[in-house]
């Protein structure tokens, strides 16, 4: 089941802060984030990366560490929150299998989009030419940062010291975001300080920051921001790859894709048993589906965006027999299936149907290959 989203007057305007404007306007964020059931979208404009860290997921600990050594060094520019109120769901067994009945109409209620716009000096600070030149076709007036931009360390303190962290803070909104959190913890900790030395520590931190959290990539694990928008039919507002119309996005995405049994888990709120069973009953039902389709002799082909979720959740129970697949291959250090574009997954689906159709069938073995391959195909 998706939220349905609705919005006050002005709820989806994108206020702009400066330093002028910032202690009025950060009262307004703390005002709008008050209400029981807040939500934060957060996403961080900066200025490149010092090390690239490998794209693989099970090497967390090493892009921790590439991590740490972009945001030890580097400055952020721009930070964008989006507000929300997400209420109580009333009834959500409406999504049981053969069950026809209208959708409860409950969901987001928009509260405010913020972009708070730091002090950046392209003459003094760190920073890589391609993305300045990146971030300026996308409108960043850096001159204007140098002149207006907010003291970052300020923003940290006046953040450290709010109800906005803390064991009683709202529930914080991310896609993809690694280095959008890093950031966050670096101006909550002062700037001079660097990160924690490694993942565990930094976990420890961000835990004691922001308890509550939810990263959307656990829902929607392949496609960009940009690209998943308009496949939801998202209306985007503000200008791409600026911090304020990014998270705007990223709260979204939260009412389209996220589905609101899970919402309702994130925030602590009791869920009976009917919703339970609804959720089991359609994540069973796309599993069986994927199933079967694996069973064809036609070439795989990739989840539509509305059975990613599932498919997602489903694909860690087989994550077993993927790495039984893989096992007879060669190991390569290749970007996950959370990273993979469109075009990525139809290259993918096509080598695995070249190699099916190219493994002999006169064996035990190699009819066991192939069925590991079509059980691997399908999780992917």
């Amino acid at each position: 089941m998706q939220i349905s989203s609705k919005t006050r007057t002005g709820g989806r305007a994108i206020r702009e802060v400066w330093a002028w404007n910032f202690q009025d306007e950060f009262r307004a964020l703390l005002d709008a984030a008050s209400c029981d059931g807040a939500v934060l979208a957060i996403d961080t404009e900066f200025p490149g990366v010092a090390r690239e860290g490998p794209w693989w997921s099970n090497a967390r600990p090493a892009q921790y560490d590439a991590l740490r050594c972009s945001v030890d060094l580097l400055r952020p520019i721009q930070i964008g929150i989006a507000v929300a109120h997400v209420p109580p769901q009333q009834d959500l067994t409406s999504q049981l299998p053969g069950v026809r009945r209208p959708r409860p109409k409950t969901g987001l209620i928009h509260r405010g989009v913020w972009t708070f716009n730091l002090f950046f000096d392209l003459l003094s600070d760190h920073h890589t030419e391609a993305s300045i030149s990146f971030l300026t076709r996308a409108g960043v007036d850096f001159p204007r940062h140098a002149a207006e931009g907010i003291d970052a360390a300020e923003f940290g303190r006046r953040m450290a010291t709010s109800r906005l962290v803390g064991p009683c803070s709202p529930t914080w909104l991310t896609f993809s975001g690694l280095y959008d959190l890093g950031y966050l913890l670096k101006m909550l900790r002062g700037l001079l300080r660097p990160l924690p030395k490694d993942l565990s520590g930094f976990d420890e931190e961000l835990e004691a920051y922001c308890p509550r959290r939810m990263e959307l990539r656990d829902w929607l694990p392949f496609g960009s921001l940009e690209n998943l928008s308009r496949e939801h039919g998202i209306v985007r507002r503000g200008v791409a790859h600026t911090a304020g119309s990014d998270a705007l996005v990223t709260l979204e995405l939260l009412s389209m894709a996220v589905p609101a049994e899970d919402v309702e888990m994130a925030f602590g709120r009791e869920v009976s048993a009917a919703v339970v069973s609804a959720g089991v009953a359609l994540k069973a039902a796309a599993f069986a589906r994927d199933v079967v389709a694996a069973r064809e002799e036609v070439r795989p082909r990739a989840a539509p965006s509305s059975t990613w979720a599932a498919s997602a959740r489903w694909a860690m129970i087989g994550s077993a027999a993927e790495d039984a697949a893989m096992r007879g291959a060669p190991r390569r250090n290749v970007a996950p299936p959370s990273v993979w574009g469109a075009a990525a997954r139809e290259a993918a689906a096509e080598a695995a149907a070249e190699a099916r159709l190219a493994v002999p069938r006169c064996s035990s073995h190699h009819r066991d290959s192939l069925a590991a391959m079509r059980q691997a195909a399908a999780i992917a």
